[in-house]
């Protein structure tokens, strides 16, 4: 137990190890939304206790934010554009092969599929 709820909530606690396990696993969303479902119906827990749980949502929904933000900050068209010059510039297998995979990770399939024709 955590010591965010009383001793006798088995089902609040599961739900809790539930939602830490998905945090520690990277599934944020997952580990919210288990997270809310035990404020809104763990009618057991104490007022301190839904506090810290209130807490960790809070901190949790900021985290999700964040990481969604920093996801949207990939490459701009003229980035990619760039990237296409240089490339197309290159006249060795092994250079046009390590750009076409580059491109395939960063989802650019149709790019990517172009280098390597």
């Amino acid at each position: 137990m955590n010591g965010t709820q009383p001793a006798g909530s088995s089902d609040v606690d599961l739900k809790i190890k539930e939602a830490e396990t998905c945090y520690a696993m990277g599934m944020f969303e997952e580990s919210l939304v288990l997270y809310e479902h035990v404020i809104a119906f763990g009618k057991s827990i104490s007022p301190q206790a839904r506090q810290t749980l209130s807490e960790k949502v809070g901190r949790l929904k900021k985290e999700i934010l964040e990481l969604q933000a920093s996801e949207r900050k990939g490459l701009s068209p003229e980035d990619i554009s760039i990237f296409r010059k240089t490339m197309s510039k290159q006249k060795d297998l092994p250079t046009l092969l390590d750009g076409a995979a580059a491109l395939k990770e960063l989802g650019l399939m149709e790019e990517a599929a172009a280098e390597y024709e």
